[in-house]
Parts: structure tokens; sequence; C-alpha cells
């Protein structure tokens, strides 16, 4: 159905504005023989007539106030005025002259005229729309068209670059596993080393990666982490925020921010109550560190 509605809009080859034309044109060929008639009357009495006419009624009036002999503002103002009014006159019977020049009768003009804009409203009507939107109409329908034409090889060709892009996420997802899986064995040795110079000799902590259950692309890769951290022997890792109190999440925190500042810079840090608890070499241990980080850092607390 839409393939026909467009190729009957095309038959017709509209052409933009071609309507409001038409009307326009149709209006002065149904008319042609009043307006030549009419014309040629206000050209008569502009300029034409022998019996008298606007501009010689008006040469005489400016002839009468040039041969008075009282002069004054109000008399140059009326001569002034009918200086104008003689140019005004003169270019408006010029304009008449030349737009009745492009006036005729032309019966077999204004039957096509009549015609096309026949066919025009019939198929506007059709379409349930002004004549004057057919154009539009006719632009919105083969967009339609072409969109309905085109939708299955558009959806293999987005098909195709899911595939290729989920492919693409795959691969770069699967080398940061790779890099989280040597990473986080490597840290977590280097934070418990930290740990066990902060006084936490019994503290473990387990850099713990999970794969997501939905399979789904996920911004964050291929896993979620979460860091576990046994702080006695014997007791088994659990989540940090869970385990660990406010000075030992502190230390923990310190260890952490230590091996990573090389490969990090964070403007500032805040350690709160990393010093419960603690004193002696461990307290000297933690201001150590605490300076160390301030190499990196902007603040220290």
């Amino acid at each position: 159905m839409l393939s026909y509605q467009v190729e009957e809009l095309e038959t017709l080859q509209i052409e933009e504005g071609e309507f409001e034309s038409l009307v326009k044109e149709q209006q002065t060929l149904a008319n042609a023989g009043e307006i030549i008639q009419t014309g040629q009357h206000i050209l008569q009495i502009t300029q034409d007539s022998d019996s008298g006419n606007c501009l010689s009624l008006l040469n005489q009036c400016q002839h009468l106030l040039s041969n008075m002999k009282a002069q004054s503002p109000s008399i140059r103002q009326t001569m002034e005025m009918l200086t104008n009014a003689q140019i005004q006159i003169e270019e408006a019977s010029q304009e008449m002259n030349q737009y009745l020049g492009r006036v005729e009768l032309n019966p077999e003009r204004q039957q096509i005229v009549e015609e096309r804009l026949s066919k025009l409203f019939d198929l506007a009507r059709k379409h349930r729309i002004a004549p004057e939107e057919l154009t539009e109409h006719l632009a919105a329908q083969q967009q339609e068209l072409a969109d309905l034409s085109m939708s299955d090889q558009e959806l293999d060709a987005l098909a195709e670059q899911v595939g290729t892009a989920y492919q693409d996420f795959l691969q770069l997802a699967q080398r940061l596993s790779d890099i989280r899986a040597r990473t986080a064995k490597k840290l977590a040795k280097q934070v418990n080393q930290q740990l066990h110079d902060l006084g936490m000799p019994a503290a473990n902590l387990d850099v713990q990666l999970t794969a997501y259950e939905s399979g789904q692309p996920n911004p964050n890769g291929l896993e979620e982490i979460e860091f576990l951290i046994s702080t006695n022997k014997g007791q088994p890792a659990r989540s940090l925020h869970k385990i660990a109190s406010g000075g030992e999440l502190s230390r923990i925190s310190l260890a952490i921010q230590v091996i990573t500042a090389k490969s990090s810079s964070t403007p500032s840090l805040i350690f709160d109550e990393v010093d419960v608890g603690i004193g002696g070499a461990i307290a000297e241990v933690v201001g150590r560190l605490l300076r160390q980080l301030g190499v990196t850092a902007r603040y220290c607390v």
C-alpha cells in the first residue's frame, strides 16, 4: 500500500510551492478579462484620457499655484505635495501598465492550470491532507518506505556490528582479567608485608575476583573485585568492611596506598584513627609511611 501511494504521488511530479503558484495563476487567468478592463480604465483616469486625467489636472493645479502672486509657506507646501502626488501617480500608472502586459486572455492555459489543480486537490483529499502539504507528505512516505525496505539489511548490519563489538569487548576484558589475576596476587603479598610491619602480624589480605553470573558485558570487565581479610590466625577471610575496626581499616588503607602510590596519584588522603591502639615502633612505622605518601599526596592526615 505504501509503495502504491508513493508511486501515485511521484507520478504527478509535484514541485515545491507549485500548488500556491498555480492558485495565483488560475485566479489571474480566470479574471483576466475583468483585470484588463479595470486596468485600462485606471490608465485612462490617471494619464490617457484626453478629456482630463489625473496628471493633466495636477499640472493645471501646479500652473495655477505658480502664477499666484502671493507666496507663503502654505503655498510652497501645497506645490510640493502636488509634485509628490504627480510622481506617485506616474509610478502607479507605469506599474499598472507593466502588470497588464503580463496578463492575457489564454483559455488554453487556464484549462491546463485548472486540470492540474483538480488533480492536486483530488490527491490531497485522498491522502487527507492540504494540497500545499503534498510535497512534504511525499518526502515523509518515501523515507518511511526506504526504512521499511532497508529494515532487514539494517538489522543484519547492526547485528554484525554488535557481534564485532562484543568480540572486541571480550578480547580487551580478558586481557584485563589476566592482568588483574597477576596483579591481585602481587598486591596482596606486598600489602600483607606492610600490614605485618604495621603491627598486624596475623593479617592476611586476599583480592578476590568473581566472574559476573549474567554473562552480559559490564563496564567493569568480566568480574567484580572484593578485598577480603583475616586479622587473626585461623580466622576465615571476610569482606574488608565487615571485619576490620576503624584503626585497622585505616592501617590497611595506608598499606594499600603505600603500595599503589607508585602507579596512582591521589591529591588528598585521610586516614581516620590510623594511630589508635599503636605506639613505639609501630607508631614510627606509621609515621614513616605517612611521610612516604606525602611525597605523592598533597595532604596526609
